[in-house]
């Protein structure tokens, strides 16, 4: 009964004949006749499509616990933003630019224990994600992808040096020229270690990712992203057309509700002029998509 049910979900998203104008028309013709169908979330002319690179691997095999929060407790809010709970977290707010290096594992890495780091230990230095170049399990190739879970490890194992001893370079990452030990900024690259504390999967539940929204902060998600989500301008997407790029990481920061569409709230790292300035709505538990099946959430040392 239960896969009956999802391929009933499946076939309710994913839109055959949307997918087929697609596949025929011109593009302006195709973004004109999409838009045109009042569907949840509008398309722009410019795809991102053609320079997406395959960018995260999933792990399943890595035994970490799972947290979970007694929300029959909570009051959970009905819509939540990150951003504003934690206005003093500057880190939250800001948009990152992967540009063409798959390096979307290294930011959903980064970034998510950069703001964990502000919430609860009062550190407002950006994590380096240049840094987990080092981490030399976490990747074949390193701008074709990598493990996140891996990378949180890494942190906790080996510490993340900032973001000013190492700002974000992809043209070495490209080059294959990793992990210089050394700071731009000319600190010691050992003193300048951030440790993180541990790393635990969030359940695939409406109500238990909202709570750890909640308490805890933003959230490291992998998720299967296909050729509609690059052409995504804003509204709450759904995925109707396209082909499977490969898996994708980013920060969930809070969620909501839009015409009777819960979605989640997204923090992307292809840059501002994508989405709606970098931020993405995405339907809540598509499973097309697998957002909810592989949830991290990282501490810093002591928390």
């Amino acid at each position: 009964m239960f896969y009956f049910f999802v391929l009933l979900t499946v076939v309710a998203a994913f839109d055959i004949e949307i997918h087929n104008k697609y596949e025929t028309l011109e593009r302006s013709e195709f973004v004109e006749y999409f838009n045109s169908l009042n569907l949840t979330y509008k398309i722009g002319v410019e795809s991102l499509s053609s320079d997406h690179k395959h960018c995260t691997f999933m792990n399943h095999d890595i035994n970490l616990p799972t947290i979970t929060h007694d929300v029959s407790f909570m009051a959970l809010p009905e819509s939540f933003d990150a951003r504003e709970k934690w206005s003093n977290c500057p880190s939250i707010r800001k948009i990152y630019f992967q540009n063409i290096c798959g390096s979307c594992w290294m930011f959903g890495t980064a970034s998510t224990a950069t703001d964990r780091n502000c919430i609860h230990a009062n550190n407002y230095k950006d994590l380096s994600e240049q840094d987990l170049s080092c981490c030399t399990d976490c990747y074949e190739n390193l701008c074709s992808g990598g493990n996140p879970t891996k990378a949180f490890e890494f942190w906790i194992n080996y510490g993340l040096v900032s973001y000013d001893c190492q700002p974000y370079n992809y043209y070495p990452l490209m080059k294959h020229r990793y992990c210089s030990q050394t700071c731009v900024n000319g600190v010691n690259y050992y003193q300048d270690k951030n440790y993180g504390g541990r790393v635990y999967k969030v359940p695939s539940d409406e109500h238990q990712i909202k709570a750890e929204l909640v308490t805890n902060g933003p959230i490291e998600a992998t998720f299967v992203i296909y050729d509609d989500i690059m052409d995504y301008t804003h509204g709450v997407y759904v995925h109707k057309y396209g082909e499977n790029r490969g898996y994708h990481s980013v920060r969930i920061i809070g969620y909501g509700e839009e015409e009777g569409v819960k979605y989640w709230l997204i923090a992307n790292s292809w840059g501002r002029t994508r989405g709606l300035n970098g931020i993405y709505k995405i339907k809540q538990f598509q499973p097309e998509i697998q957002m909810e099946d592989w949830l991290l959430a990282p501490m810093p040392k002591g928390f």
